[in-house]
């Protein structure tokens, strides 16, 4: 959704004098950006980066100009971002609590984290207010892992002690974690962050699935069956093949994003603005795992690798030092 997006970016200076080509395309980059934000919550990292983009394409606009188009795109996005929330959330599904979940498990990683990597740390709060759950948390060092949190399902009791607990109580212990103790969250971060961007041991972070799994009724209700077939165990076994290679390595992707970064911005043709910023986005979008990143599954990070994929592909187009059709933003009609 992002990449496609992006590439609508990439189209505009080419639409900018046809006002219907234009709105055409940037409803739909916009239409796709609030679709990805919706996805995944930080995906807003591109919504920020693309509104960025089209305010640079504008220049020639003045930066006033270029400012309204960036601010008013990036608005509009947000907004339309809501209003297809509002109309993909069932009736009966009642209030959306996932985002609050999300976060409560995130801070209980990065408190438990924090223990991990620092003995000394404490949870002075929740040991006045909750000293079973304090306790409890102490506890889950035992089978905390870096790798992932889904580890801490090992400890029948910490879940049923600390998920009782009020989320102020939680949020300013979390808080007071960061502030007053960023070593430890830093410590426990890093090691969270090298799993799922270097991939230390690739074939844990699940790099390929197939086949079928999940509850039983809910596969039933769909038709189908639970298991893999020869042909699902021939595309794992082909897929390991490539393990330990450049094929799955975020560590590449990100360096050749950076790299294609570096060469369009440096040629500066229209369009390559627009393919900058998706190599930006995808590395923004991968930097922000240091901050929320709770497990390493290789999904995670797709977008990153995908986006290099797309600006290798884009620069085998046309790789040349300056393109024959560069163009003069002073000449875009406004």
């Amino acid at each position: 959704l992002a990449i496609a997006s992006f590439t609508c970016l990439a189209h505009i200076p080419r639409f900018w004098d046809r006002p219907g080509l234009r709105w055409l395309v940037l409803i739909a980059a916009m239409v796709l950006l609030a679709t990805a934000a919706l996805v995944r919550q930080n995906g807003l990292v591109a919504v920020l980066m693309a509104a960025i983009v089209l305010g640079v394409l504008r220049r020639c606009e003045g930066w006033r100009r270029a400012l309204v188009w960036a601010v008013g795109a990036l608005v509009a996005t947000l907004v339309l971002a809501q209003v297809l929330a509002a109309v993909a959330q069932p009736k009966s599904a009642g209030e959306d609590k996932a985002g609050g979940i999300g976060v409560r498990i995130v801070q209980h990683y990065d408190l438990i984290g924090a223990m991990a990597h620092d003995p000394t740390y404490r949870v002075s709060r929740i040991e006045q207010a909750h000293p079973a759950a304090a306790a409890a948390m102490r506890r889950g060092v035992t089978v905390y892992s870096p790798e992932r949190v889904d580890f801490f399902e090992r400890d029948p009791t910490l879940g049923p002690n600390i998920w009782p607990m009020p989320n102020d109580l939680v949020g300013a212990e979390w808080r007071n974690l960061i502030t007053k103790h960023p070593k430890a969250y830093l410590a426990h971060r890093a090691d969270v962050f090298g799993w799922v961007f270097l991939t230390p041991k690739l074939e844990r972070c699940l790099p390929v699935f197939v086949g079928v799994e999940g509850p039983e009724p809910l596969v039933a209700s769909l038709n189908l069956v639970n298991g893999r077939d020869p042909a699902d165990i021939s595309l794992a076994n082909y897929a390991t093949y490539f393990y330990g290679t450049p094929v799955f390595s975020h560590v590449v992707y990100a360096l050749i994003a950076l790299a294609v970064a570096g060469f369009l911005l440096w040629r500066r043709d229209e369009a390559d603005y627009a393919i900058a910023g998706l190599m930006l986005s995808a590395l923004g979008f991968t930097a922000s795992f240091f901050v929320i990143s709770i497990a390493c599954d290789y999904r995670y990070l797709y977008f990153l690798d995908l986006a290099a994929m797309t600006g290798l592909f884009y620069l085998a187009l046309d790789p040349s030092l300056r393109r024959s059709s560069d163009t003069d933003p002073r000449s875009i009609p406004a």
